[in-house]
């Protein structure tokens, strides 16, 4: 197989269609279930509902940031719209009146199953019941997402003959808290606590060919670069490598496009490429970048032997991946501003120990919920 930093790019390429996750909403398209395209044509007949797409991210960004906030949302994501845009890229809308407003989508995951999250205005759970009973006969899944465990959902069944109902969430990242780690601490690494981060970037950082490219999205070649890695690394990893190639091609189309403020970096030991990441400057006052995509090579790797003559070297890549987040961080403050940088949330324990082990923010580092909606009566509502 071709190393993807030996091949040609074709600079006539358009990545335009990469977006397509976004123009797929038309009810007939055939990636839709039925029950999607039946849920889509509702959609249609009900007032306050706006389809937003790519275009209309930076907009929404806007309305983010000029919020008049009560109090501060302590999840970075809920007040980004790359987050909104990357998990509603099979169809994500929004629900406004008066009182109050929320973002919804579908599912990225599952089919036939709704993502709401959480609202903001004065008449939250009213506006929000109203929304949820307007569904009540569609074979639908209707999930309240990254709710903040402290919010009050209040007592839906006299609006709606429907409750929720705390669920464990088996698919998306919050099942574990959001991790927020402070950047200046990563980069001093001073205390036990940083012992294993000191270990990492001490290893990385002893060697002399190991190599930081920035990569620039807005240009064709790097957005290519990043989308040929991803692929290389999967199809060459025998299933070590695991990357959802529609979200990390939906993600690096949003930076290309401008419908999102995204910066990267590629680590390279030995001029091979062995790790990429991707993060979202901070979208609001708060000064915390995101890490949306942080994707390295497992095991060893072989390292040609310089032009000098020496031999070949093998090199394990434990912890490169450690490497390159610190990495991304330090860029982040240096380029962007940043303070904090979220890692989000996720799914398994160890891999929640291991974004703890950057430090916890606990302003920025909320356990969410999921919580499904619960039909009461199902000979008045929706699937029981």
């Amino acid at each position: 197989m071709a190393d993807p930093q030996d091949s040609k790019v074709d600079e006539s390429t358009s990545p335009v269609g990469v977006l397509s996750p976004f123009d797929r909403l038309h009810p007939a398209d055939e990636t839709l279930s039925e029950n999607e395209r039946q849920f889509i044509r509702r959609l249609h007949t009900m007032g306050n509902i706006n389809k937003i797409d790519p275009n209309g991210l930076p907009k929404l960004q806007k309305a983010f940031r000029d919020a008049n906030w009560v109090e501060r949302p302590s999840d970075p994501y809920y007040v980004s719209a790359t987050y909104y845009g990357l998990t509603g890229r099979r169809g994500l809308w929004s629900y406004t009146n008066d009182n109050a407003g929320f973002l919804f989508c579908l599912h990225p995951n599952r089919e036939d199953h709704l993502l709401i999250f959480p609202p903001f205005g004065k008449k939250t759970k009213e506006t929000l019941a109203r929304f949820v009973h307007s569904l009540r006969d569609l074979p639908i899944t209707i999930d309240l997402a990254r709710n903040n465990s402290n919010r009050d959902l209040g007592d839906t069944r006299k609006k709606g003959s429907f409750h929720f109902e705390s669920i464990e969430e088996d698919a998306l990242d919050w099942r574990y808290p959001v991790r927020t780690a402070g950047i200046t601490d990563l980069m001093n690494r001073e205390g036990k606590a940083f012992s294993k981060i000191r270990g990492a970037m001490n290893k990385w950082e002893r060697r002399n060919d190991i190599s930081i490219t920035k990569l620039d999205l807005s240009k064709l070649t790097d957005y290519n670069r990043a989308l040929s890695l991803a692929s290389f690394w999967e199809a060459g990893s025998n299933g070590a490598y695991d990357v959802q190639d529609d979200y990390f091609s939906t993600l690096v189309a949003l930076g290309h496009e401008g419908h999102a403020n995204l910066s990267g970096i590629i680590v390279s030991v030995g001029k091979k490429p062995v790790s990429v990441a991707i993060w979202e400057a901070p979208p609001t006052e708060d000064k915390i970048a995101n890490i949306f995509a942080s994707q390295a090579l497992k095991g060893d790797i072989r390292i040609d032997a310089p032009k000098t003559g020496g031999p070949s070297e093998e090199v394990s890549l434990t912890n490169i991946n450690t490497y390159l987040i610190v990495k991304a961080a330090e860029i982040a403050q240096e380029e962007d501003g940043a303070e904090f940088i979220c890692l989000g949330g996720s799914e398994t324990a160890g891999m929640d120990d291991y974004k703890a082990g950057f430090g916890t923010v606990e302003d920025f580092s909320p356990q969410l919920t999921t919580h499904r909606v619960i039909w009461d009566n199902s000979m008045d509502g929706g699937p029981s």
